[in-house]
Order: structure tokens, then C-alpha cells, then sequence
């Protein structure tokens, strides 16, 4: 979906890119850094650009603990 110029994700696209339920992807929207959601029609969506900075984030992180182990 598009709005505001920007590519949004539903929550359902979301857990079928991670390999999650819905209910991990709530925990996951608890913690600090994770993307805001937006509320449309009653639905969460998702900024595309937003989740791919989180996935940039959080691979590089892994990287860097393993080359300190």
C-alpha cells in the first residue's frame, strides 16, 4: 500500500517477512527502535524505508556480536 508518497507494509506482510506471528511482532512494536506503526482503516502499516533501517540495524548488530565472540 501507498500513502503519503511513502510504500507501507500491512502488520500480516510484516510477520510473513520475518518469519513471525502477530503476536511477536506486538512485543516487537513494545520495544525501543522497532518502527511506528500508522493506523489506517483500522489496519497497522508499516514504512517500508522505516523497516528496512530497523533490518539494517539489527543485522549489523548481530555482525558485530559475533566478530566480538
Amino acid at each position: 500500500m501507498q500513502f503519503a508518497g511513502r510504500n507501507y507494509l500491512s502488520s500480516r506482510q510484516v510477520c510473513e517477512r520475518h518469519g513471525i506471528v502477530l503476536r511477536t511482532l506486538y512485543r516487537y512494536m513494545k520495544r525501543e527502535g522497532f518502527p511506528k506503526a500508522v493506523s489506517r482503516e483500522g489496519r497497522l502499516f508499516f514504512a517500508e524505508d522505516d523497516l528496512l533501517a530497523w533490518e539494517k540495524k539489527i543485522v549489523g548488530a548481530e555482525l558485530g556480536a559475533r566478530a566480538a565472540a
